[in-house]
């Protein structure tokens, strides 16, 4: 893929934001489907809020936002933003200048006015779930609209996360796929 080599070599085959070498790929920045960047996995789950923000991880964008690359100035914006409670994070948002189209493509997802917190599946215990893990029961249930009831203890494997509920899973029981609950489990 053209675009893949065009950013290895123009990042030297590091992450732009953190300067990591390990699990690169392609990360297109969203509202402009013409620039990209080549970031590593954790900051790529950080950045699509699959991960807690690691503000000593985000360090880096004290370097990462004087980039000459308008993408990686605007993810830096970004992120600045949604870590802006810590003071050093501020600082760096005070020194960043952007011209009108720039600053309108930074706010254009509108995450600089999140806060930063990051609302994730878990468990009954706090342990963050994921797509394809497998879960305990830890109550019986009822299934509503049918005769099914699922015993405390039953394992239900290959889960897979409701997207716009973090309180939901669903996993197949007795061949049924159901709505779970999580804090009626517990990863397994």
């Amino acid at each position: 893929m053209k675009i893949e080599k065009d950013l290895i070599a123009r990042s030297g085959n590091t992450c732009e934001l953190c300067k990591s070498t390990a699990n690169l790929s392609v990360y297109e920045v969203p509202t402009n489907n013409e620039e990209g960047m080549l970031i590593c996995a954790k900051c790529t789950a950080q950045i699509n809020k699959k991960e807690e923000l690691d503000s000593t991880h985000w360090a880096c964008l004290n370097e990462a936002m004087w980039s000459e690359v308008p993408a990686v100035q605007v993810v830096s914006w970004r992120l600045l933003n949604r870590l802006k409670d810590q003071s050093w994070a501020a600082d760096a948002l005070d020194m960043m200048y952007f011209d009108d189209d720039t600053m309108a493509w930074a706010k254009s997802t509108g995450d600089h006015e999140n806060d930063g917190s990051v609302d994730l599946h878990k468990d009954s215990n706090g342990m963050i779930l994921q797509d394809g893990d497998t879960v305990v029961l830890t109550k019986s249930l009822d299934v509503k609209g049918s005769t099914l009831n699922a015993k405390l203890g039953t394992v239900v494997k290959n889960i897979r996360l409701v997207a716009n509920n973090t309180e939901q899973i669903e996993g197949k029981i007795e061949g049924q796929t159901i709505v779970i609950l999580t804090k009626y489990v517990r990863k397994g």
